[in-house]
């Protein structure tokens, strides 16, 4: 009776802990928030932002020297780009916080379509290189099934050429708050007259994408129901172990534990994390992956099959546990070959496919105990 009410205890404290972990990551998401409250402003003040940008961006402009101009104070190109890189930022002088970061592309004329090089960022790493390598970074560093950066952008840039500037909506990657965004800009172009020529910009986050299209596990629509029977199906399966094992009560009670923290640390996981809503292909490309899993998993519980038989005879205790897990991960891999072709919208796709991998991955974590439990059992 001891052994089970300290695994009540563990049990208790266990899912208070992961209970508050989960809803405290899911309302502290600190980059989403930061991230939202620059946007809200930047919409509330955007016409006064525009304004500081561009009145900003002109007397910079006035600063470079053109051909033919005789004031000393003018700033040749190479001095000028020097300049804005020591100051690279645009202050609105009703925040001092809000801070709008300059770029300056150069034109290199005779190139494979007319490549523009970054002569003026605030990062200084990204110097120097092609908008066509900044767009192939980007993309390495995120991955958005709904939007994509534009490899024409900064010839766009150039080529429409607006007066007195141009205003462009593009989506980037926010390297600060890490996330997908859409951004308005402020552009102009400059020729110096000595062969220097391109855009000169700034501007401003108006969305996070990645908030729009993107949901946490804990907070979508079938997220708690999942949770919930997910933790009553863990609870009564550690219980079950306990019970089965009569003879050896502190091991029973060991496995249990051992058992109960893998299958939480899994749902833990699973719970504070964020899934993007996908496109048809994508999902199609997932639900393909969790179907190939499912055949190894297959293979794998025939093998755990064969193991058991020959164990029938030595430990019984075993022989009942690892039938009882056994049984479970049948009915996990049933569960995910149930078919719903009834969807309405991209996202039901989405959440059928991440239910299905919730499934299958604790599946995977109960195979995981099975082996465990074979190990404790020949070593000790």
């Amino acid at each position: 009776m001891a052994h089970y009410l300290y695994l009540i205890i563990y049990i208790v404290f266990f899912t208070i802990v992961q209970y508050y972990y989960i809803s405290y990551s899911n309302k502290n998401d600190s980059p989403n928030k930061k991230l939202d409250k620059r946007i809200a402003f930047n919409l509330a003040n955007s016409d006064s932002i525009e304004k500081t940008i561009s009145d900003g961006l002109k007397k910079r402009l006035d600063l470079l020297k053109k051909n033919g101009d005789k004031d000393p104070s003018k700033l040749n190109f190479d001095q000028w780009t020097k300049y804005n890189n020591d100051n690279p930022f645009i202050i609105y002088p009703e925040n001092k916080d809000m801070k709008y970061w300059i770029q300056c592309w150069k034109s290199i004329p005779n190139t494979d379509n007319e490549n523009f090089q970054l002569r003026v960022y605030p990062d200084k790493s990204y110097l120097y290189h092609t908008w066509k390598d900044l767009v192939e970074h980007n993309q390495k560093i995120f991955i958005s099934n709904h939007v994509e950066t534009d490899p024409q952008l900064i010839k766009k840039f150039f080529l429409l050429n607006e007066k007195p500037y141009s205003i462009f909506k593009f989506y980037w990657y926010d390297p600060v708050f890490d996330r997908v965004v859409e951004r308005k800009s402020i552009v102009y172009t400059y020729d110096d007259g000595f062969g220097n020529k391109g855009t000169f910009s700034a501007g401003y986050t108006v969305d996070n994408i990645n908030k729009l299209n993107t949901y946490n596990h804990f907070a979508s629509d079938s997220g708690k129901w999942l949770y919930y029977t997910s933790l009553l199906s863990t609870i009564l399966i550690a219980s079950i172990i306990f019970y089965s094992n009569r003879e050896y009560p502190k091991m029973a009670l060991l496995k249990s534990i051992i058992f109960f923290s893998i299958l939480m640390i899994y749902m833990t996981s699973y719970f504070t994390s964020y899934d993007e809503f996908g496109v048809f292909d994508i999902e199609k490309i997932k639900f393909d992956g969790i179907n190939q899993g499912i055949l190894s998993m297959s293979f794998m519980t025939g093998i755990s099959i064969f193991i058991l038989t020959s164990m029938k005879s030595k430990k019984s205790y075993l022989y009942k546990e690892t039938s009882f897990l056994l049984i479970i991960v049948m009915f996990t891999i049933i569960a995910t070959l149930v078919k719903d072709s009834s969807f309405l919208k991209p996202k039901d796709i989405t959440l059928s496919r991440s239910i299905k991998e919730f499934i299958f991955n604790y599946c995977i974590s109960v195979n995981l105990f099975i082996i465990i439990n074979f190990g404790l059992n020949v070593f000790f």
